[in-house]
């Protein structure tokens, strides 16, 4: 929306907003500051790797009409979800649970979405949490042959849950970290575990 005076029909509390001098170019400054921020924390080599590195890379290699699946989390729906970590382009290309907080429903998505769209790839974002709930997905995919990459974004933990505990409660921490994990990377033939940030290139990220 434009700058500039109000219409006569525009209620106050909008005229005000629409009306706002500078605005627009003000939320691209913002937004190119933003940009510059999450860049920042992309290019950070210190161990355990950032979330933020993944994702950007994430986004470098798979192309614009990619399916994504964005599952419930600390890291995988706080910020592989959020703008502006990982851009989309396309309307209709984005799987989520929202706020309903289905755990494991976006991570046990994807292969539908290569059903519906066998020619574009298809990426998951998921905590370790969320894609231990639907795990069983994965041997499906295999089975039917529907290639899908799921970045599991491990912090041993249900973290946003955790998060809560650590804050909110005084960090009195119940039943929220995973002393065990599955060894999930030694499952699908083309899989790999990294923490270091000079790891993220293909093959680990491919479509």
């Amino acid at each position: 929306m434009a700058d500039g005076p109000p219409s006569s029909s525009t209620t106050p509390a909008a005229a005000r907003h629409c009306g706002s001098p500078g605005r627009t170019e003000r939320l691209l400054q913002d937004i190119t500051a933003l940009d510059a921020a999450v860049d920042r924390m992309a290019l950070d080599d210190r161990a355990p790797i950032h979330p933020a590195r993944v994702i950007r890379t994430a986004r470098s290699v798979f192309p614009r009409d990619t399916v994504l699946g964005v599952d419930v989390g600390a890291l995988a729906q706080h910020i592989g979800g959020a703008f502006p970590f990982f851009r989309v382009y396309r309307p209709r290309s984005v799987i989520t649970p929202s706020s309903f907080y289905g755990m494991g429903f976006a991570a046990a998505a994807p292969p539908a979405a290569r059903l519906v769209h066998p020619r574009r790839p298809a990426l998951c974002f998921a905590g370790d949490g969320s894609f231990q709930m639907v795990m069983n997905i994965v041997p499906m995919a295999a089975q039917y042959g529907l290639a899908v990459t799921w970045c599991v974004l491990n912090d041993d933990a249900l973290g946003s849950i955790r998060d809560l505990q650590e804050h909110t409660y005084g960090n009195r921490i119940q039943d929220t970290e995973f002393p065990f994990q599955p060894d999930s990377p030694a499952w699908p033939r083309h899989a790999a575990r990294t923490a270091n940030a000079s790891t993220t290139r293909p093959p680990y990220l491919t479509p």
